[in-house]
């Protein structure tokens, strides 16, 4: 039961990408995302979307 985020790292362009699996309990998982998102200058817009579609990604793997 994880979840993946992917994050620029701006100063190393080879390895831009990154790929991190979030395994703790829901509310650590939303609280780093909703960091990640933050100190990527994600779109203020699309932030609630992006923790709505973890969140019920979580609930659907609480079954």
């Amino acid at each position: 039961r994880s979840i993946e985020i992917n994050y620029l790292d701006i100063k190393k362009p080879t390895k831009r990408f990154h790929k991190v699996k979030l395994t703790k309990d829901p509310r650590r998982t939303l609280t780093t995302i909703r960091r990640t998102i933050r100190k990527q200058h994600y779109r203020k817009d699309l932030k609630m979307a992006a923790l709505r579609r973890a969140s019920a990604l979580l609930r659907g793997q609480r079954l």
